[in-house]
């Protein structure tokens, strides 16, 4: 493990560890590592690499090794420049800066000591064993005497001739054709009618269109672009003999499907875990759309919930909501022709508080306190609410001598009240 860590302790970091901007210097960057270099003005940078005076490109990665005392950077622009140069005294003074030359950076001829085409003086001589004519050079092979055509922009070699890719089709790949015979370097013209008919086309894609292959000693890299957009790539390492599966470019002309990248389809389907939202959840929007909700549980029967445009089983009745399990309905409502509102229940209403209800109906009736009054040679009573006669009497005579009554009374929430007349 210690060795492990001294190994990483001296490790280069993956990560850009410093930069240089206007007005900072590269001799600043002398840790080993990459550096990011995005310099606007690159005249307020003293030691920035120049090519004859002038600086080059001044956005792009610096790469520092070092080996102490020696310091190396290796500069290379967002443009293809290349630029490197080193220090022996860590860091102290720098060699000059020299700059690669590429297609980035072409030397002029001056630099090479060779003849400007643009024209210019030859210095020295020039000796032709046979002729130099017009817009044409001739060679002669000093062994065979053959007369040779020398290259020239109206002599061009063929992509066979200096080992490229030609710009045009080598073969055509139809119905009944294989990919996989398609092994040379170069583009092939596709145009299958029947994609089917070719076992090793791409799944779904369209059977016209441009296939691209690059062999390499028998590493053959195929990309196929059909004429709809669509892009698909494979390789095999040992030169067709087998190929790996190809892989699909997604694009607006070749989306995934919902179960390529693990995705609940608009159409509808499963979701396996939960559902959270933060927001509304609206379902069941469009016109004539149903809402059901159930659940079910192992231990009890699964209850459903059934919303507007849903028939229960079969039922010809249109729930506004109703809830049901495999034995029926439990209860539902629904808006009669008259816009009213039915609720009813497949049972007893017990609620816990029966308060609201008592409020409103009469839990009892009783007789209240008896009175008498006289009628023999007395007054009797008159029709007076909420009393009732409860008792006539007679001492034996011809005559009624007294009478009784007494309060009918109702009982809500609690509390005793008389009843009232019509």
């Amino acid at each position: 493990l210690v060795e492990t860590q001294k190994l990483a302790a001296g490790a280069w970091s993956k990560s850009i560890i410093g930069r240089v901007n206007s007005r900072g210097t590269f001799a600043s960057c002398n840790k080993p590592g990459t550096y990011l270099i995005a310099i606007d003005d690159s005249t307020t940078v003293p030691d920035f690499p120049k090519v004859n005076g002038v600086p080059i490109y001044s956005y792009g990665m610096m790469i520092v090794t070092v080996g102490d005392p020696c310091i190396s950077q290796l500069y290379i622009s967002h443009r293809g420049h290349v630029a490197v140069r080193q220090s022996w005294n860590s860091g102290e003074e720098y060699q000059e800066w020299f700059v690669q030359y590429s297609s980035a950076n072409k030397p002029s001829a001056a630099d090479i000591g060779a003849f400007s085409s643009s024209g210019g003086k030859v210095s020295g001589i020039i000796h032709a064993d046979n002729w130099i004519m017009g817009k044409e050079l001739w060679e002669r092979d000093p062994n065979s005497g053959k007369e040779e055509r020398a290259y020239s922009p109206f002599n061009k070699p063929s992509a066979s001739d200096i080992g490229a890719i030609a710009n045009h089709e080598l073969a055509f790949l139809g119905n009944g054709g294989k990919f996989q015979d398609c092994l040379l370097s170069g583009f092939y013209k596709v145009g299958i009618a029947d994609i089917a008919t070719v076992a090793d086309a791409p799944t779904r894609f369209y059977g016209y269109g441009i296939l691209e292959v690059q062999n390499s000693n028998g590493v053959v890299s195929q990309r196929y672009i059909s004429h709809t957009g669509q892009v698909a790539v494979r390789q095999s390492w040992s030169d067709g003999g087998e190929w790996l599966g190809w892989n699909v470019v997604y694009s607006s002309t070749f989306k995934p499907t919902a179960a390529d990248v693990g995705a609940f389809p608009i159409t509808g389907g499963k979701v396996n875990g939960d559902i959270g939202t933060k927001g509304k959840l609206i379902l069941g929007e469009t016109d004539n759309s149903l809402l059901k909700i159930y659940s079910h549980n192992t231990a009890h029967s699964p209850i459903y919930l059934y919303t507007f445009g849903d028939l229960h089983t079969g039922g010809s009745r249109h729930a506004i909501l109703e809830a049901a399990d495999d034995k029926g309905w439990l209860w539902y409502s629904t808006r009669l022709t008259s816009d009213q509102i039915e609720f009813k229940v497949n049972g007893k209403i017990i609620p816990n508080d029966y308060s609201n209800f008592d409020a409103r109906y009469v839990q009892d009736i009783r007789f209240g306190s008896v009175e008498h009054s006289a009628i023999w040679k007395g007054y009797g009573f008159s029709d007076t609410p909420p009393y009732v006669i409860t008792a006539i009497v007679n001492d034996g005579n011809n005559e009624p001598d007294t009478t009784s009554r007494r309060p009918l009374q109702k009982l809500i929430n609690g509390t005793w009240y008389n009843i009232g007349a019509l």
